[in-house]
């Protein structure tokens, strides 16, 4: 038995980019690009502003979950400010689409040998859509944070749970979860699309690059795929690993 560690945005669901930004992903940018339309004017503005600070080092100038954090609780900030509602929020994610193939190879995928996994820059709530259209349990879903909200549809700042797993963390949260199976450190494979992903994709004994966000990974992995679909196609990693029924 191994895990499959799968990164989320970019990796299983389309990233989204908003016109003039230099980042991508899905939930961050999409909750902006969402305001903005619905009249929050200055929402996309000050997303592209939190990555720039984030280039710039404003929340920390070394690699660290805690200067992912603060970028997190800047981008809470925002949703606040602009008022993103319970409702609108689940439009977002209701709305987030699949990479081409994921679907399939999340069906066909082996749960005698693997377990799914996923660990995720992003919010929680998208991961759990995943969890429960891919059949992964929700126990191994990890995400930086997870919005709950207040009767009247506002985001409740109170409970809402920030964590780091992002370019740091991932690795930790791999080791518990080995831990938690009873696994070697050798038993996992990781899945991944973006710069966020060099660190535990180098630490992975396999390691396996999803093109549809970027090539960032793509001199990094073991393999790259343009998405699942030419995944599941290549028998000699299908073949050798076992991955797929």
């Amino acid at each position: 038995m191994k895990l499959l560690v799968c990164d989320v945005e970019g990796t299983i669901f389309k990233p989204y980019m908003i016109k003039g930004s230099k980042h991508t992903s899905y939930i961050w940018t999409a909750i902006a690009s969402f305001l903005e339309k619905e009249g929050a004017k200055g929402a996309e503005r000050e997303e592209i502003e939190t990555q720039r600070k984030w280039r710039d080092g404003r929340y920390g100038d070394k690699p660290s979950g805690e200067r992912y954090i603060n970028w997190v609780k800047d981008s809470i900030r925002i949703h606040k400010k602009y008022g993103l509602t319970e409702e609108g929020f689940y439009e977002v994610i209701n709305s987030a689409t699949y990479t081409e193939g994921t679907e399939d190879f999340f069906k066909m995928l082996d749960r005698n040998r693997y377990i799914p996994v996923l660990i995720s820059g992003g919010i929680q709530n998208l991961n759990f859509k995943a969890c429960h259209d891919l059949n992964i349990a929700r126990e191994n879903s990890f995400a930086a944070c997870e919005y709950f909200f207040t009767s009247e549809g506002k985001i409740d700042e109170s409970l809402t749970f920030i964590n780091s797993s992002n370019f740091c963390g991932k690795e930790e949260l791999v080791k518990v979860l080995l831990r938690r199976y009873h696994l070697a450190a050798s038993d996992w494979v990781f899945i991944g699309d973006g710069v966020n992903d060099v660190s535990i994709a180098k630490a992975a004994p396999l390691s396996i690059g999803i093109r549809s966000g970027g090539r960032a990974l793509e001199r990094i992995v073991d393999y790259a795929f343009d998405n699942f679909s030419q995944l599941i196609e290549c028998r000699e990693l299908i073949e050798r690993e076992g991955l797929v029924k």
